[in-house]
């Protein structure tokens, strides 16, 4: 996703991490706080399939995705929903 890594100190330790669904081909990662990771990618995007992502939490209106055959929603609790890729792609580690 960061093919420069520069800021794999950031990403690559304890945080919480937030998923932001961004706009075909937007691809963003932030630090807005301490021990906070923002993540702003569309889920079909290449980048996110090959971080080996196959379910995902998220918050708020997700319905551009679930107009897509790649995911289905697993569950709805409250705001937040459980989505799962259709098909499973390989982890890369």
């Amino acid at each position: 996703f960061e093919p420069t890594e520069e800021q794999q100190a950031v990403y690559n330790r304890y945080a919480h991490a937030v998923l932001q669904l961004g706009q075909p081909g937007e691809r963003r990662l932030e630090n807005p706080a301490y021990d906070v990771v923002r993540l702003t990618v569309d889920p079909r995007d290449r980048a996110f399939r090959e971080l080996g992502v196959n379910y995902f939490v998220v918050d708020g209106d997700w319905s551009r995705v679930s107009a897509s055959e790649e995911f289905d929603r697993r569950g709805q609790y409250g705001t937040f929903s459980v989505w799962a890729r259709r098909a499973d792609v390989a982890h890369n580690n």
